[in-house]
């Protein structure tokens, strides 16, 4: 997992976008997380950014890539959905950077 808080972290999220990239064949998951931590950092410092992160899913073995949005012209590709509510207790004590 990767996690970073953008620029607007505290502000209300409106917008999160998500977007799934498969794991390809025969590359090294290292280098694999590598990109999507720095994918994740990318996109944190985008304008408007809440936070970015970047994990995992072996059960699909794919890279899921999440971030929030305080405005509504987000500056990631992927699935885009309206926040209508954000809870998130713990968020404070979530370690920052990548986690493997």
């Amino acid at each position: 997992m990767a996690y970073e808080e953008g620029g607007a972290a505290g502000s209300p999220a409106r917008l999160a976008v998500r977007r799934r990239q498969p794991v390809p064949d025969g590359v090294e998951l290292a280098e694999v997380m590598g990109d999507a931590v720095r994918e994740a950092g990318r996109l944190a410092a985008q304008d408007g950014a809440v936070l970015a992160a970047a994990v995992v899913d072996a059960g699909r073995w794919e890279v899921l890539h999440f971030s929030l949005w305080a405005h509504d012209t987000p500056k990631a590709d992927g699935e885009v959905f309206q926040v209508l509510h954000l809870s998130a207790p713990g968020l404070a004590g979530l370690p920052r950077g990548r986690q493997w």
